[in-house]
Order: structure tokens, then C-alpha cells, then sequence
């Protein structure tokens, strides 16, 4: 067999890592934004490298799976897991963390539709995928020389994105993939060739660039003619004959972004336009709920939509044996400007003007309008609600009697949630008994904070501790997701809900409610066991109207400074002893709760008001580049020197050490510049050594007459012979070594491309 090509063979192993990138990248109408690509990018690098390096020292197919499982796991914990990792493995705690994540994950890929948010549990899921992809597909290329058959990992991945991705970009995305298999199948073709087919074997590069040259018009040429043709083609835009998309009894889910990024919009720039009027039976006002926000992923509270047609009676929210009242209220909408309908909580049957069937989702008690109506502006729609009565039975519900589903849910945090934050609010509740008194004792803590509209709007993670042990002031965006995601913390279920309070009622009549821009709001509602969802206000100068089980006073407070604010606590103390009891109003003392030793991050999150491409944050880039640099600096050298040791392990009779040796004295040559043309015999190659490394001549000369006389004598050397030529060896590769800088010998090792020598 004639010798392979090693630059065909590497440019068919990056050619291969090319179609899993491009597999990767057309992920992109799977999720909401791109944050999904550098993670599993570098995730193929790592993998398509390991697989190389194993194969190309000769590593049993086994052997090489059970080393690249080691090192994918332990990859995939260092880029993704290792706040919890011991030192660089698993530990119970990351696994903990991967199977919440997955979970998570589960959840969302089971109840809706793309684009989705990019869940930790997505990432880790597709980063095993690659490892595995990567593996077999090059098992497949390299040790058994399959073309075709190499292609389907990665085009199974290609596959799954594409019958469950959005609408959007296919045709580009479909180009990318086409475009890397076609290169990858043009250059490993051109490699087999040039070992099977003499024409290529005798005439090498003529062969192979008359190939390559040739393969790479005809592919460029047919994924531009199909990109620009095919959709111009007639019935291109047609609707499928077997649509993939609705395989199943699953509803389509409605993914809305958070409508949090709206409220200090609504407080500042349109405070005085009416947004809604509403009347109610009663005479009485209440806070007009729009949504209720599940998912909390650093960054963003944001929910996912469910539904199903809502048309009368809708299902019921409440406990059957909670007391409530059920009251009836008419709207009427003219400037909300989104797809919600408001009402008070819960709703238990709507009427809408011309028959108009809408939207309910039960889960998060939303209604919405019908996916072909943007808005629910004009419309007009008669809603009863339940509106519940809270008492002293809150104080006796235990969160073991939560169930799981609600459980699981609810008290997600992401991963790189701040253990700051955490451990402030277990401090702050460590004397509270039952999960009212830890619930009440956040929102008392909360409203002693200021509130004011004069600040940046957010509330991730930086922004929350920035919230909580500098500022200490914010509007309700901020006291409302803070609480929900501290009582997360101690594993109270909280949600995010979204609407308006009461508004200013009508002078001439009754019971009729104005509501306005200004009284935009957010406030965090908690489950108990029992009563279902239980709402909380830590705003402070906010209060509904039906609430005095949390010792508030019905308010809806418009001045940006209600009032005195309480001083920040300067110093470590223990937390305030006892609950704060309902009805007394009175709220923990911020100088009893310490925050020494909380880290604060000063990095601004983001307004995720919409899918944007943008420049990142520097902390956003400087992150994934400075993971990829040290993994770089500490991988490279390590593969260098193991890949070493192997191929002196592996050498273990006479003829392969000799071999060895003398593969190793060239490899030092030419690195300190001493140029051994392929062309040259071995009497030739020891001549220019000589001449350039006088200091080991001796060693030179036994080094080739040994190889000399095992070559052309067929005389192998023996033991003795062995530690000489060994001993030879060291001494020309340390004179050649001195010939070189320091930087260049520091280079060395810091040169991936020695990771695949050239054989003479």
C-alpha cells in the first residue's frame, strides 16, 4: 500500500470537524438566540482532536472510547459545571446539577414548540451528542475508510434541527451542512485515492489537486445553484405534503418574551395614557393580573405559553374548598399594546365581544388573544373571577404537601444563580418556622428598601446583588423578581406575576377603574399547599386591596419617594429573631440582617427585550476566549508529551526503538533548522548533521551506520546496541535543542501542529 498523504488526511479530519460545526450552527432555529454556539463549537474542537490524537498513535477502538469518555466528561464539567466540580471531574454535586438541568430541559422540549430558551440541560444534552457523533463518525472515515456512512452522525443532528426548528433561514442553513459534507467527501475520496490508485500514488500532487481543484467547482457550484435556485423554484414555498412539525397531539405553545422589560417604560414615558378601563360588579378594585412569568434563567423571568381555546367556562385554578369571592368585571382595552387580556385572579369564564374565541393557559392562569391577533387593543370582553380570601391557614401549610410537579417547577434556579444571594436569604429567614413566616419575612425586609424609577431596569443575577447590598432601591421589577428568586433559594415555589394595580376610579361612576400607564406593576406570588397561589407585595408603598394577611395597607403610592427609607446595615449581625406576624404590619429591621462578605458583580445585565444580534458584553467574550486559551495553553503541552510517551511505549522490539531514535534525531533537526530534504539518504542526512552539530559527530555516525546496517544488511542491533543508539539520540536532540531560542523551545510545545509529525 502506498504511503498516505498526512496533509490530505488532516485536511480531511478538519474537513469532518467542518460538517459537525456546520450541524451545529444550524441549530440556530431550535433556540431564541446564538448563546448555544461557542459552548458546543468548542465541544467538536475537543472532541474531533481526541479522536484524532488517539487514532493517529494507534489506539485500539476501545481503548479510545473509554479515553474519550474520560476526557468528554471531564470537558463538558470543566466548561459547564466547574463551580461544583472537584477540581476538574464530576462531583455528586455536578451531577445533581445535570440531572436538574436536564430535567428543566425535558420540560421545555415536551411542552413547547421552537424557538426555545437555551436551558444548561440543552447544551449538556448536545455536548454528549457531539462527543459521540465525533467518535463514531471518524471511526467510520479513518479506521474503516467509509464515506458516506461517516456523514450520518452529524447529519442525523442536521435532521433533528431541521423538522424541529423554526421557520427561518433553511435555506442557509441547509447550504452551510451540504457544503462541508460535499468538502469533506471530496477531500477523503482524494485521500483514499492517493492510496489505492496509481496514477495518484505516481504522480501525487498533480493527482490530488487535479481532484480537488475539479471537486471543489463542482461542489461550490452546486450548493450556490441550489441555495439561489431552489427557492425560486414553483411550489418551493408550498406547504408540505407530510408536515413533520405536527407529528403528535400536542398544541402549538406560544413562547413570549417577558413583558417585565415594559413596566418602567410604562411608569415613566406613558404614565398619564390610559391603558384599560374596567368595571367591575362590586364596586371594588383589585390588581388586574396579565401573566405570571415561570422561568427565571439569570438574565430574564420569562414564561411559556401553553394554551388551549377558552371560550365560557374555563378551568378552575383554585383549591375546591378555598374560600373566595367571585366577582365580574367588564373591560374594555385601548392601549396595552400586547397579547394579554387582563382580569383579576383567577378567571373562571370569559365572554368576548363577536363570539372571539381566545387563548387560556392554565397552568400560568393567562389569557391571551388568538395567534392572528397582535394585540388585544379595541377588543372588549366580560370575565368572572375568583378572587381568594387569605387567612391564618396559610401559617399552618408545610412545604412537604406541595406537590412534586409544583415543586420541581417552580423552584428552578439556573446554575450560576449568586450564592450570595443564596445564603443572604437563608440567614435572613434561619429563625422563621413555617414558609409563610420565611415568605413574609423577605417581602418585609423588601419594603423597607426605596422605591424609585431612577434606575438602570434588569433584574438578573448582577442586578439583583446590586439590588440587595448596594443600592438597596428599585421599582417593582426589581422587588418582585428578587423575592421570587430568594424564596426559590430556599425552596419555596415563586412565580413572577405581571399586570396593573386597581387604577383611579371613575367620580361619576362607581366601580368603574382607569387604569393607566403608571400603574404598571409586578408582584411575585408563592404556592401553598392547600390554597394554591398566594400573592405577595415587597414594594413598598404598594398594597392590594385584598390583602390583609400579609399587614399591608391598600396602596397604590405614585411618588417615586414615598417616604423615608431605613438605614443600610453597616456591619455583620445575626438575623432578627421571630416572624412577622399577619396583621401587625411591622417589618424586619434591615439593621438586624448582616450582608458581610456578599460578592457583588458590577457587570450590567442586558435588556432581553428581543432577539438582537449585538456586540456582548467584554465579560461575555472575555469568558468563553480565556476558557479556550487556558484549555489550550494546559491541553496542548499534555498531548504533546503523552503523545510522546506512547510512541516510545509502543516501541518495544530493537528495530522499533532504532526506528524511533532516528524518526526523533530528524524531528530535533529540523525544529533547530537543519533542513533533511525527504529526498535524502540516510549517509546524506548524517553528513548535514555532522556539519551542523559538530559536538556530537561520534554520535551521529553510530546513530546511522546502526540504521544503515538494519535497513540495507537487515542486521537488527542488539540490547547493547539499543541503550547506545538511546544514548546517541538524547545527546543529538540536546545539541540541536541549543541551537534553538527559548521562545522557540517554549513554542514547541505550545504548537498543535507537532501533534501530527510528518513520517519520512
Amino acid at each position: 500500500m502506498n504511503r498516505r498523504s498526512d496533509a490530505m488526511q488532516l485536511a480531511t479530519e478538519v474537513a469532518l470537524f467542518w460538517v459537525t460545526a456546520a450541524a451545529i450552527l444550524g441549530m440556530h432555529r431550535l433556540f431564541i438566540d446564538g448563546s448555544f454556539r461557542s459552548p458546543l463549537l468548542f465541544q467538536a474542537v475537543a472532541a474531533h482532536l481526541t479522536m484524532a490524537l488517539l487514532r493517529r498513535n494507534r489506539v485500539r477502538l476501545l481503548p479510545s472510547a473509554l479515553v474519550a469518555l474520560v476526557v468528554g466528561t471531564t470537558v463538558i464539567t470543566v466548561t459547564q459545571y466547574l463551580t461544583t466540580a472537584w477540581i476538574v471531574l464530576p462531583s455528586p454535586d455536578t451531577i445533581a446539577a445535570v440531572h436538574a438541568d436536564m430535567d428543566a430541559a425535558w420540560a421545555v422540549f415536551r411542552d413547547q414548540r421552537a424557538p426555545a430558551p437555551v436551558e444548561p440541560g440543552f447544551v449538556v444534552a448536545t455536548s454528549l451528542t457531539i462527543w459521540v457523533i465525533a467518535f463514531v463518525a471518524d471511526w467510520g472515515a479513518f479506521r474503516t475508510g467509509v464515506s458516506f456512512e461517516a456523514l450520518l452522525p452529524p447529519a442525523t443532528l442536521f435532521l433533528f434541527s431541521s423538522v424541529l426548528g423554526a421557520e427561518g433561514q433553511r435555506g442557509l442553513g441547509a447550504a452551510v451542512f451540504v457544503g462541508a459534507a460535499m468538502l469533506f467527501l471530496l477531500f477523503h475520496r482524494t485521500w483514499r485515492q492517493e492510496d489505492s490508485a496509481s496514477w495518484a500514488a505516481l504522480q501525487q500532487q498533480r493527482g490530488r489537486w487535479s481532484v480537488v481543484s475539479t471537486g471543489l467547482v463542482l461542489a461550490v457550484s452546486s450548493v450556490v445553484a441550489g441555495a439561489c435556485v431552489g427557492p425560486a423554484l414553483p411550489g418551493a414555498g408550498a406547504d408540505p405534503i407530510f408536515p413533520l412539525h405536527d407529528l403528535g397531539d400536542q398544541p402549538e405553545a406560544r413562547v413570549v418574551l417577558s413583558p417585565l422589560v415594559d413596566i418602567r417604560g410604562r411608569l415613566v414615558e406613558q404614565s398619564n395614557v390610559q391603558v384599560f378601563t374596567v368595571q367591575t360588579d362590586n364596586g371594588e378594585g383589585y390588581y388586574w393580573r396579565l401573566t405570571a412569568l415561570d422561568a427565571f434563567d439569570g438574565t430574564i423571568w420569562k414564561s411559556t405559553y401553553d394554551t388551549e381555546e377558552a371560550d365560557g367556562e374555563l378551568p378552575e385554578s383554585l383549591p375546591p374548598d378555598a374560600a373566595a369571592d367571585v366577582v365580574r368585571q367588564e373591560f374594555t382595552i385601548q392601549q396595552l399594546g400586547q397579547i394579554w387580556l387582563p382580569s383579576a385572579f383567577a378567571a373562571r369564564s370569559i365572554d368576548v365581544e363577536n363570539d372571539l374565541t381566545v387563548k387560556y393557559d392554565e397552568a400560568s392562569g393567562t389569557l391571551i388573544v388568538p395567534a392572528d391577533f397582535s394585540t388585544s387593543d379595541n377588543l372588549q370582553y366580560t370575565v368572572e373571577s375568583t378572587v381568594p380570601r387569605f387567612g391564618e391557614e396559610l401559617r399552618s401549610a408545610r412545604l412537604e404537601d406541595i406537590p412534586r410537579a409544583i415543586r420541581d417547577r417552580y423552584t428552578q434556579l439556573p446554575g450560576d444563580f449568586s450564592e450570595a444571594i443564596r445564603q443572604f436569604a437563608q440567614s435572613t429567614t434561619a429563625t422563621d418556622a413555617t414558609q409563610f413566616d420565611k415568605a413574609l419575612r423577605l417581602q418585609n425586609y423588601l419594603r423597607t428598601f426605596e422605591y424609585t424609577t431612577e434606575i438602570q431596569r434588569g433584574h438578573g443575577n448582577n442586578a439583583m446583588e446590586r439590588f440587595l447590598f448596594e443600592e438597596r432601591r428599585g421599582y417593582c421589577e426589581q422587588f418582585a423578581a428578587t423575592f421570587a428568586a430568594m424564596a426559590r433559594s430556599l425552596g419555596i415555589p415563586a412565580r413572577v406575576a405581571v399586570g396593573f394595580t386597581e387604577g383611579d376610579e371613575d367620580d361619576n361612576q362607581p366601580g368603574l377603574f382607569r387604569v393607566m400607564g403608571r400603574n404598571a406593576h409586578a408582584w411575585p406570588e408563592v404556592y401553598f399547599a392547600g390554597e394554591g397561589w398566594v400573592p405577595f407585595e415587597p414594594t413598598p408603598s404598594r398594597g392590594p386591596g385584598n390583602a390583609a394577611y400579609l399587614g399591608i395597607e391598600e396602596a397604590q403610592e405614585e411618588d417615586d419617594n414615598p417616604g423615608p427609607v431605613a438605614p443600610r446595615p453597616s456591619g455583620p449581625t445575626t438575623p432578627t429573631s421571630g416572624a412577622a406576624t399577619p396583621g401587625q404590619g411591622g417589618p424586619t429591621r434591615p439593621e438586624d440582617i448582616g450582608n458581610e462578605g456578599m460578592s457583588v458583580n458590577d457587570e450590567s445585565d442586558e435588556d432581553d427585550r428581543r432577539v438582537r444580534f449585538e456586540v456582548p458584553p467584554v465579560a461575555d467574550v472575555a469568558r468563553p476566549v480565556g476558557t479556550v486559551t487556558v484549555a489550550y495553553l494546559a491541553l496542548v503541552p499534555l498531548a504533546l508529551v503523552g503523545a510522546r510517551q506512547i510512541r516510545r511505549a509502543r516501541a518495544r522490539e530493537p528495530l522499533q526503538k532504532l526506528d524511533l531514535a532516528w524518526a526523533e534525531t530528524n524531528e530535533h533537526a529540523e525544529a533547530a533548522g537543519i533542513h533533511l530534504l525527504p529526498s535524502l539518504t540516510v549517509a546524506e542526512r548524517a553528513v548535514r548533521l555532522r556539519n551542523a552539530l559538530p559536538a556530537v559527530a561520534p554520535e551521529v555516525d553510530l546513530l546511522a551506520a546502526t540504521v544503515e546496517r538494519a535497513t540495507y544488511a537487515e542486521v537488527p542491533p542488539s540490547e547493547d546496541e539499543i541503550e547506545d543508539i538511546t544514548a546517541a539520540s538524547a545527546a543529538i536532540a540536546a545539541a540541536a535543542n541549543r541551537r534553538r531560542s527559548l521562545r522557540s523551545r517554549i513554542g514547541s510545545y505550545l504548537d498543535i501542529r507537532n501533534l501530527f509529525p510528518t513520517r519520512g
